[in-house]
């Protein structure tokens, strides 16, 4: 039933990132939004189907924190916090990393390779 559940909430994630990247067309850099969030939906489908290495969504989790963060520092540092368009940004990098992070976790308890 956990797993079930789990399932859904990671297609439904899927589901979310792939609207989110649809919605970035009328973006000040689209390309980059619609690639990050194209990727996220791709790594739920792919751990959904089990192809997806927990290591790759890890990977993938600290490259986009590691955004977040520069994002976090440029935003603070101007005090521009989320009702500017990079403190958005930044929430969607945390939202992506923390997903991401779930994925690694969960393929490392079910000991995908």
């Amino acid at each position: 039933m956990r797993l079930r559940l789990f399932a859904l909430a990671n297609l439904f994630v899927a589901a979310v990132f792939t609207c989110w990247a649809l919605f970035q067309h009328n973006d000040p850099d689209p390309m980059l939004w619609m690639i990050l969030y194209g990727l996220a939906a791709l790594a739920c489908v792919l751990f959904h189907l089990r192809r997806l290495p927990p290591e790759a969504a890890a990977g993938f989790a600290v490259m986009v924190a590691l955004w977040g963060l520069w994002l976090a520092w440029k935003v603070i540092a101007e005090k521009q916090y989320f009702f500017d368009e990079e403190g958005r940004e930044m929430m969607g990098s945390f939202v992506i990393a923390l997903w991401m992070s779930v994925l690694w976790r969960r393929g490392k308890k079910l000991g995908m390779k």
